[in-house]
């Protein structure tokens, strides 16, 4: 469907970004109704949560408190979650898959295709995820961001996918997921780093 969809069959198939907006929405329904809480184990907010703020001044807790409102709304709000986690991923993609020709039939996807192509992906793992929500009763915990899936159930899924999308072999499907996980974990390190170093800056001019 995906391949389908980049290669032009827009008809045959329904818009990328409503399909996501729908699935968000019955995602959050099924947790509303199996009363699941969805930051209940989130590593950011309890983070924040377990600075010791007793020696930081006003000014700093006040940083920490926006800082924690804007993190509790992004992770509240899938639809917008998962299209800035997009970008993130289409970056990484970009570098990992450049010199791919999907299926030796054409010049490798570009940006924008790229990000449709993790639309759908997206939308895959929203579908898993309420299927695991029905079968289990509890939410799924992610592994590899920014799919909220264990490992054992996006690995397989993401070869097959990438499969599809690239005519690569499963194990070469493995090992960009490798990499992918790698580039994935350093970009998410630096957005944290640079995040406390904006906090503690504009702490600094504030105070001063």
């Amino acid at each position: 469907m995906i391949r389908d969809y980049l290669a032009g069959h827009h008809l045959n198939y329904f818009p990328p970004f409503k399909m996501l907006a729908v699935f968000c929405i019955l995602l959050a329904t099924t947790f509303f109704i199996f009363n699941i809480k969805v930051l209940d184990d989130n590593a950011f907010i309890q983070g924040i949560d377990n600075i010791d703020k007793k020696d930081l001044s006003a000014t700093f807790i006040k940083l920490f408190d926006k800082t924690k409102e804007i993190l509790v709304y992004f992770y509240t709000h899938d639809l917008y979650r998962y299209i800035l986690m997009n970008i993130f991923v289409v970056i990484v993609c970009r570098i990992v898959f450049r010199k791919v020709r999907p299926h030796n039939e054409r010049e490798p996807y570009n940006i924008v295709e790229t990000f449709f192509g993790q639309i759908y992906i997206n939308v895959q793992f929203l579908i898993i995820n309420i299927v695991y929500v029905l079968l289990t009763w509890h939410k799924s915990d992610g592994d590899l961001f920014p799919y909220n899936t264990p490992f054992w159930i996006t690995i397989p899924v993401l070869m097959y996918d990438f499969h599809q999308l690239y005519g690569l072999s499963y194990w070469a499907s493995f090992i960009r997921i490798i990499r992918i996980s790698i580039l994935l974990f350093l970009l998410y390190f630096i957005i944290i780093i640079l995040t406390l170093i904006t906090i503690i800056t504009i702490g600094v001019i504030l105070e001063g």
